[in-house]
């Protein structure tokens, strides 16, 4: 089964547990970076997170 992120920019808590009601694995906060994404979706699917490049960003490591 697909892991499915909520992506909102609304941060409440209610908005948030009615997101995991409706089948959503977790839920991110608008804005949010691109490694904050890659280190979720990585956590859902069980893959281990890449040791970062010289950068220090996951992103750019390679995947």
């Amino acid at each position: 089964q697909t892991p499915v992120i909520a992506v909102s920019a609304v941060s409440s808590k209610k908005e948030r547990d009615e997101s995991f009601k409706c089948g959503f694995k977790d839920y991110l906060t608008k804005p949010f970076d691109a490694d904050q994404l890659i280190r979720t979706i990585l956590r859902l699917t069980k893959r281990p997170i890449p040791i970062a490049s010289k950068t220090g960003n996951v992103h750019s490591a390679h995947l």
